[in-house]
């Protein structure tokens, strides 16, 4: 999953993603991977050219781990 934001402004706004109060990575786009409950939180884009700065959150909540299973192949199955 990847997260994006956006912003216009003069001067160009710089645009920062963070989770809680942790900066987790810097620039419009955050690439995300859940791996599990810790993934959990409020991930913040703010976007600040010094001028003023707006920010926006994305609640993301982890309701259930994927389960897979190895199935066995078709090829090892005796008629």
């Amino acid at each position: 999953m990847i997260l994006n934001c956006t912003a216009d402004g003069k001067p160009t706004p710089n645009i920062t993603w963070t989770v809680g109060d942790i900066n987790k990575h810097f620039g419009s786009s955050f690439p995300l991977t859940i791996t599990g409950k810790q993934d959990e939180g409020n991930y913040t884009c703010t976007a600040d050219n010094g001028v003023g700065s707006q920010s926006d959150n994305v609640p993301i909540t982890v309701e259930s781990k994927l389960n897979c299973y190895s199935l066995p192949s078709q090829n090892n199955v005796k008629q």
